[in-house]
């Protein structure tokens, strides 16, 4: 059956308003573990009503019928912001001010789906900042502590006291082993996939390590072997 010509159809639209993706700085993939992500009024701190979707690859979006979404679009301006969180990561947000913007949202006309019915029409934010797209959020690790023990490489059991242990290059973060060989960083070492470090002493040949840190653990830990000389 065909339709007259004069039939339209009107259809309630949810549009996603704002999406993006968030990442891991360090390794520019997914963040590792749960992410959060959440849209908050900055304006009285509450999160703002928008129904949201967070995916394993980081991506996200901000959708809801664009006559509640932004109600006073027209007239005002919306003060919002971006958090994304995760374990072990500190958080990143991003500040969006949003409108005002007259005759928004606006009626939007589509092509009919079916021939012989009228062209479907529905409200989008088209202007006032909106729809924002491709919005990127970078999460930085939380650095890590370290921790460990200097040992001979001829015996695993024994302890080399006074080694420096130092992390490269030249004029990094250094420490020296107790007694007993054990060593700790007294701050957090730079955020970084390899952290190379180097174990000295006099009677020992100097040995080096691509220590690769665990940022899941606040504090990480190695053992370093040095050969007598």
């Amino acid at each position: 059956m065909t339709l007259p010509p004069t039939v339209r159809s009107v259809t309630l639209a949810r549009q996603a308003v704002i999406w993006g993706r968030v990442t891991d700085s360090l390794t520019h993939a997914a963040p590792r573990g749960a992410l959060r992500v959440r849209l908050l009024d900055r304006d009285t701190g509450e999160p703002y009503p928008l129904a949201s979707a967070v995916l394993l690859d980081g991506s996200f979006a901000f959708h809801g019928p664009p006559e509640r979404a932004f109600p006073r679009l027209a007239e005002r301006a919306y003060h919002l912001r971006i958090e994304a969180s995760g374990p072990r990561y500190a958080p990143a947000i991003a500040d969006l001010d949003i409108g005002p913007a007259a005759g928004q949202p606006a009626l939007v006309t589509a092509p009919p789906p079916t021939e012989g019915v009228g062209a479907l029409r529905f409200r989008l934010f088209t202007g006032g900042g909106l729809p924002i797209a491709n919005l990127a959020l970078a999460l930085d690790r939380l650095a890590v502590r370290l921790e460990g023990r200097v040992v001979r490489s001829t015996d695993p059991a024994a302890g080399v006291a006074g080694a420096t242990v130092q992390h490269t290059p030249p004029g990094g973060p250094s420490t020296a082993t107790d007694l007993a060989g054990y060593f700790v960083f007294p701050d957090p070492l730079p955020v970084s996939l390899a952290l190379p470090l180097e174990a000295s002493k006099a009677g020992f040949d100097p040995a080096t390590l691509a220590f690769a840190p665990d940022y899941d653990l606040a504090v990480n830990q190695v053992v370093i072997r040095l050969k007598p000389s």
